[in-house]
This record gives structure tokens, C-alpha cells and sequence, in this order.
């Protein structure tokens, strides 16, 4: 796929909607502004930070999108019918300034909203960090696995963090499935907290022990 020279519409430091001509600064929403940049997959930003713009961001999105973005960290789909929302609403705005007919974004704004209303449920109320679990060194690593409940209810961040234990380096804490990488042998506890669409944190903990070969563990 060729790349296309987009001008990214950024509100805020985050990427909000792309179009093929610059825009005049004038007619943009406070807090906007316009960034040039060539893409193959311009929608796969939408909804980032600006930092994303830069090349060597793009090409691994463009690449991995599909596995770092929404298996591991588990997106919502409503999170992502919001951030085409206002992307839309944007648009429609844009449009209005520039006496464009709006009729045609206006009914997929209302369209899309409706898919929203459709699929929003009740607040993330259950957080599950996963099954207690032993490993044998020289295996120091495994894989935290995480689940909220309903599952479709809206994430608004993603924290893991070590309560106990020495050593051991949580390579992505702010998703739900992530690695721990250089544990030592002991005995961990890793705790995942959810912050949901009300602002309220809910928990759950995780324990690991990590032995020696042939379950040589001394007594602590």
C-alpha cells in the first residue's frame, strides 16, 4: 500500500481526525491544530497521541496495530465508537465553518451514536488479575492475564504493580495482558487495579512463587 500525505487534526496533543487539504489554522476549534505527516493507514492513529505521528511510530502500527493495540491491552469497542464520535463531531464543525453540506456526517454521527447507546452496559464492577501460579528457574518470567467484568464495560486506565517480592520488572503495566520479566526466586504478589467509567478503582491480586530445579526451595 502507498503512503498518502494526510494532515492529521490534533486537540490537545491527541489525533482526532485526518483530512487530504491543510486546514486554516482560523477556522480550527481552540486547542487544535494540523500536522502533516505520509501514511499507508491513517484511521489506525485516531484516538492517540501526537507522538504517534512520528515515523518510526507509524511503521510499527502500521505492522502490529491488530496485536499491541487490541489484544493485549483489550479496548472496548465502545471506546473505540467514541473516539469516532468526536472525530465526527469535529468534522461536522469543520464543515459548518467552511458552509459545507453537513447532512451526510451529520446522519453517520447519529448512526454511530446509536451504536454506542446500543452497546454501552452497566460499569466495570469484577477485576480478575488471574490463577496463582509456580515456576521453575531458569525459567524467570510468565505472563499476567487479566479480566474485567462485564467485559464491554469502559476502562479508563490500567494499572499493575508488585506488592511483594524482589526483583521482577512488569514490562507493561498499564495493560491487561502483560510480562514479568527477571524474577528471582521467592515469593510475589502482583495486584491489578482498574479505574472504570466512574472513576472508581477496583482490584484483584495475583501470587507467584518462583522455585529452584527438582523444588529446592529453602525455608525463608
Amino acid at each position: 500500500m502507498e503512503k498518502v500525505e494526510v494532515y492529521f487534526q490534533v486537540e490537545n496533543g491527541n489525533i482526532v481526525g485526518y483530512h487530504s487539504d491543510e486546514i486554516d489554522s482560523k477556522n480550527l476549534p481552540k486547542g487544535t491544530k494540523m500536522v502533516k505527516a505520509d501514511v499507508e493507514n491513517p484511521e489506525l492513529l485516531l484516538g492517540l497521541e501526537e507522538k504517534f505521528i512520528k515515523e518510526e511510530n507509524i511503521e510499527r502500527l502500521e505492522h502490529e496495530f491488530d496485536t499491541v493495540f487490541i489484544e493485549n491491552q483489550k479496548i472496548p469497542e465502545q471506546q473505540s465508537i467514541k473516539k469516532r464520535l468526536k472525530s465526527l463531531l469535529l468534522d461536522i464543525q469543520l464543515a459548518e465553518e467552511l458552509d459545507e453540506n453537513v447532512s451526510d456526517l451529520k446522519k453517520d454521527f447519529e448512526k454511530l451514536k446509536q451504536e454506542y447507546k446500543a452497546l454501552k452496559k452497566d460499569s466495570i464492577t469484577k477485576v480478575d488479575a488471574g490463577r496463582s501460579r509456580t515456576i521453575t528457574l531458569p525459567n524467570n518470567k510468565t505472563n499476567l492475564n487479566g479480566d474485567v467484568f462485564p467485559e464491554k464495560g469502559e476502562i479508563k486506565s490500567i494499572t499493575w504493580s508488585k506488592i511483594k517480592g524482589s526483583g521482577g520488572k512488569i514490562k507493561a503495566p498499564d495493560r491487561l495482558s502483560t510480562t514479568v520479566t527477571d524474577l528471582k526466586r521467592g515469593y510475589y504478589e502482583f495486584k491489578l487495579s482498574v479505574t472504570n467509567d466512574q472513576d472508581k478503582i477496583i482490584s484483584d491480586i495475583v501470587k507467584v512463587k518462583v522455585q529452584r530445579k527438582n523444588n529446592e526451595d529453602d525455608d525463608d
